[in-house]
């Protein structure tokens, strides 16, 4: 041990050769690997120093040299890239592994006496910056690895990347600003700068570098082990590099808040993926148009109504209209219309198509949105949103801009301010607007603030996103099980089924559907290999498409959960190919896709969206059994109603049994029990209340329709109290089972369901489960209508 240490020191001291000399003899040569710990242990040090701590972090530093050892890299220019890379993902993979382990010890009432706390502020912050360097090109990343994190200068730099200094410090300079943009976007950057921490890289312990010089797969713990197999999963199969993140210094990002730097560097291009979709296509057939023009990656991707245009937003200052049958561009959208310097973010069609609205940021503190005439390309004006996160409600009239603790409602037509949300403190900055089908309902995603401890220290705004459901009407929170569920990193998208039913989110690379009626997880949807970045609905609500860091759009058959299919092929992420937005056409035939390359792929998934299921039909005990099922979890929930979807033929009449004596129960026991609330015994009164609340949501409508009376001011308070807790409580097995009913016969759809659900809406307008099958009738409408050919002109 004595004798690597003293090799490790002389080669630090005067070793030439090249990171890739020593890569090619890293495995026969002792020397040569002594010499790469020496050149970048620190850095791999400091990261994994500051994600797990002190007493954590050596693991972490063993399993990346391990991961390295066992790698097949061999470009000594990306080496410290993908060091830092491999580090950031074993460590973050060890904070999770650790978090896991406190909550089983908690479980099991196991004192936590000798575990390490949950993460302190600066550990999460260091989490949500690796995430946003991610964003940077592979050049200026390594350029900002060399020279700001390892400290070589820019000639040193210049040598080891093979280009010139003067190269260098345009790459470093662009990186700078590029992430002290989005830092400060999300609040992290004053943060930083009071912390006053000099650097990421830090000296490693001799004792840490004498084991990591002597390891080998034979000598390494299990726990180093399964550590570096997740760092060499990365790149198993290709010998690509697979880099994730760099951190950032305190030093550095307040040397940018004071200086201002050349323009935002484009993402490097590369070749349009191919196709792949197990068990759907065949071979490796290309995109039917790839659109090609943007100088950026592109943020957003919107098909028209009629389908016959694509809007796309890009960060190189302009948005694009392209003719979908063509692929050719018909105009370009800039704003100003002189420069091409701002990003574009966020991009829709209004309802009509007459009317494309975009977010655009003017500066890095300031944003737009900007409408305009879809025809003409013409600007029509300007609405101030100060996070540029942006929705335009389904029948055209409002368009939602959000901000700090703040969403402002705006006229389409005139760009009136008509209403406006205050947040409080429940979301600092609102990340992205979502509106339900039917047009009352708002979702925002945002993080809320830090707690404060009074010490003097201030606390980073690092929390995750959470969601807020409001009313459009009054600008009120409503009670919804969805208020306050995490949603992910800041930033993060989330989207709505076409039935309003399924919120779908990611937890890094996996995907999560969750019931909007409990809030509890129906499903989670495992194969991406990186984040996921957006998510789409196909029109009739059967399939998701997904689009990932790791350069594919994966799709997924929404009841049994089973992926359907990818294109495009799997990408080092420092070099291009996230998919940043994906958007299926208005008929469900295809899908289009854009992201780091700068282009947009327009994909025929005519055969995964019109696929047939085979039907598996139900003996009357399985149904039976499957109704029971019907209202538990979410979970089995979801898969009974998989299970009922596929056996339409004995499910229909099955449900329809059920629900048509539902409808039809007597209500006049409730109606009695709401009399009594009026009754001039005090006794009686209660005794009422009590049994009403007993009921729970089963009362529900009788209790919404006394109160659509003329009750005494006695009974409206208590009439509002009951319902008030029915609202705020989860729903009754019979209550979810009548609405899991409703949605199985809406996603059957045929003559036979549409029928049933119809004889549902003559119900008590009042109850719960005959406003269920109404909506789903118009849906089933508005979907038919959308599928026939408009008449020729």
């Amino acid at each position: 041990m004595e004798h690597h240490l003293h090799t490790l020191v002389c080669r630090a001291a005067g070793d030439v050769r090249s990171d890739s000399e020593l890569l090619a003899l890293i495995r026969d040569d002792s020397g040569a690997f002594a010499e790469l710990v020496a050149r970048h242990g620190a850095l791999v040090w400091g990261v994994c120093r500051h994600l797990l701590g002190e007493s954590d972090a050596e693991d972490a530093f063993q399993a990346t040299f391990l991961a390295l050892l066992r790698s097949t890299i061999r470009d000594g220019t990306v080496l410290a890239s993908w060091l830092h890379g491999a580090a950031v993902r074993v460590s973050l993979t060890a904070r999770r592994a650790a978090g896991r382990r406190r909550t089983h010890e908690r479980n099991a009432a196991i004192s936590e006496s000798t575990s390490r706390t949950t993460p302190d502020d600066w550990d999460d912050t260091m989490a949500v910056v690796h995430r946003e360097v991610a964003a940077l090109p592979g050049a200026d990343r390594a350029a900002f690895i060399l020279c700001v994190l390892e400290g070589l200068t820019q000639a040193e730099t210049a040598r080891r990347l093979g280009a010139t200094p003067g190269a260098v410090a345009g790459h470093v300079a662009r990186a700078k600003k590029r992430l002290v943009a989005r830092l400060t976007e999300r609040g992290v950057v004053p943060g930083l700068v009071a912390l006053g921490v000099a650097s990421v890289a830090g000296a490693v312990p001799s004792g840490v570098v004498v084991r990591v010089l002597n390891l080998t797969r034979a000598n390494a713990s299990p726990a180093v082990l399964w550590l570096a197999k997740g760092a060499t999963d990365m790149t198993a199969s290709s010998t690509k590099l697979i880099c994730a993140v760099v951190a950032v210094t305190v030093g550095l990002i307040a040397s940018v808040v004071a200086a201002g730097f050349g323009p935002p560097p484009a993402a490097p291009a590369t070749p349009p993926a191919g196709v792949k979709t197990p068990g759907v296509t065949e071979g490796e057939p290309k995109p039917a148009h790839v659109l090609a023009g943007h100088a950026d990656r592109v943020m957003s991707v919107a098909f028209s109504p009629d389908g016959r245009w694509i809007a796309t937003a890009a960060w190189d200052g302009t948005a694009r209209l392209w003719d979908a049958a063509t692929g050719k561009e018909s105009r370009k959208l800039e704003f100003p219309a002189t420069k091409g310097n701002n990003e574009f973010g966020h991009i829709a069609f209004s309802p009509d198509g007459a009317l494309v609205v975009t977010s655009v940021r003017e500066s890095q503190d300031k944003w737009s949105v900007v409408v305009w005439n879809q025809r003409a390309g013409e600007k029509v004006r300007s609405l101030p949103a100060e996070t540029g996160s942006v929705a335009i409600s389904p029948d055209g009239k409002l368009i939602a801009c959000g901000g700090y603790q703040h969403i402002g409602f705006y006229e389409t037509a005139t760009g009136k301010l008509v209403r406006e949300i205050r947040g409080g403190e429940k979301q600092l900055r609102i990340e992205s607007l979502t509106f339900a089908s039917d047009g009352k309902t708002l979702l925002s995603t945002g993080h809320p603030p830090t707690p404060q401890r009074g010490d003097g220290v201030t606390r980073l705004t690092i929390m995750p996103d959470v969601v807020r459901v409001w009313d459009v009407a009054t600008g009120k929170e409503k009670a919804s099980p969805l208020n306050g569920q995490v949603v992910g990193r800041h930033g993060q998208r989330v989207a709505l089924s076409t039935d309003g039913r399924i919120l779908v989110h990611s937890s890094d690379k996996d995907i999560i559907l969750r019931d909007t009626v409990t809030g509890r997880e129906r499903a989670k949807l495992i194969g991406h290999k990186d984040a996921v970045c957006d998510f789409a609905f196909s029109p009739d609500g059967r399939t998701l498409a997904t689009g990932s860091m790791d350069g594919t759009v994966r799709f997924w058959d929404l009841l049994t959960c089973k992926e359907l299919g990818s294109f495009g092929k799997e990408v080092d992420p420092t070099k291009g190919g996230w998919v940043l937005s994906v958007v299926f056409s208005p008929d469900g035939r295809a899908l289009a896709s854009g992201g780091l390359n700068k282009t947009v792929d327009v994909w025929d998934v005519s055969r995964i969206t019109s696929r047939v299921r085979p039907p598996v039909e139900r003996s009357a005990g399985e149904l039976e059994a499957d109704w029971k099922d019907l209202g538990s979890d979410a979970a089995k929930g979801h898969a009974v109603l998989s299970r009922l979807v596929l056996s339409a033929k004995s499910a229909v009449p099955f449900l329809g049994e059920r629900l048509l004596a539902t409808s039809k129960a007597d209500t006049k026991p409730i109606e009695r029990l709401i009399e009594n609330l009026d009754n001039e015994t005090f006794e009686v009164r209660e005794r009422a209340t009590k049994e009403l609340t007993a009921l729970g949501d089963r009362a529900a409508h009788s209790l919404r329709k006394a109160l659509a009376g003329t009750p005494s001011p006695e009974t409206r308070q208590r009439l509002n109290a009951l319902l008030a807790r029915i609202d705020s409580a989860e729903p009754s097995a019979e209550m979810l089972r009548e609405i899991r009913a409703v949605e199985a016969l809406e996603a059957i759809g045929n003559a036979d369901a549409r029928k049933l659900l119809d004889a549902l809406t003559a119900g008590p307008a009042e109850m719960r489960l005959t406003q269920e099958a109404k909506a789903s009738v118009d849906r089933l409408t508005k979907r038919e209508k959308a599928r026939t050919p408009a008449p020729q002109k």
